[in-house]
């Protein structure tokens, strides 16, 4: 059921985490070794019109090392936060390590002032269901590092911004994308020669 005209504010200190999910044997997960590997995994997920999400933290959504190769088993699937609703606003976040940070689509989205690292895609937009979204505007994100998810199969592309339209019909009239920060390393690859990175900002209408 969608809640409608709300607010998540996170304050000072509202952190959703994950403590053991990331690729087997890694050491960086927040309890220790890593011991679940769990793909579909969302920090926040929003249906509603009317919304704010703000001043919250996203961390240690699924943990891949650097060169890992697990055939992008986390692509697209481990978000820190999904949103399809209307007139929603995304605001002042911090993301890190997920495959995409912020996902989702809807009239009158903004998505503004949130930073993200070590995420593959930062900022992904679109429904894959012949939709027209109106009103969408992203800015003065701060996004960086997106290199450990570099991979030797070449199972996950790196982008900025990302409009996906991959049905007919899939629209984004007067997107706005505008004072985003785009820095750091996105790819030390040596195998492909940093092919890992798409873009900054990619129109694909192809999907994945």
């Amino acid at each position: 059921v969608a809640n409608n005209y709300i607010t998540v504010d996170g304050g000072t200190n509202g952190t959703i985490e994950n403590t053991r999910d990331g690729s087997p044997g890694v050491t960086t997960c927040l309890g220790g070794t890593c011991t679940v590997q769990q793909a579909y995994t969302i920090g926040l997920r929003n249906a509603g019109a009317n919304v704010t999400l703000k001043n919250l933290t996203f961390t240690h959504m699924c943990m891949h090392p650097a060169y890992f190769n697990d055939g992008g088993f986390f692509q697209g699937v481990c978000v820190g936060i999904q949103s399809n609703g209307s007139n929603v606003l995304i605001t002042q976040n911090t993301i890190d390590n997920a495959s995409t940070g912020i996902g989702g689509g809807g009239i009158n989205l903004e998505i503004s002032y949130n930073t993200f690292t070590y995420t593959n895609r930062f900022i992904v937009v679109g429904s894959g269901r012949g939709e027209t979204f109106t009103g969408i505007k992203i800015h003065n994100n701060d996004e960086s590092q997106a290199y450990t998810w570099d991979d030797p199969s070449n199972g996950y592309h790196h982008d900025g911004v990302m409009f996906e339209a991959t049905a007919v019909g899939d629209s984004f009239p007067g997107a706005q994308i505008y004072y985003n920060y785009f820095h750091g390393l996105w790819s030390n690859d040596t195998g492909y020669g940093q092919s890992h990175i798409t873009s900054a900002i990619f129109l694909d209408a192809n999907g994945y």
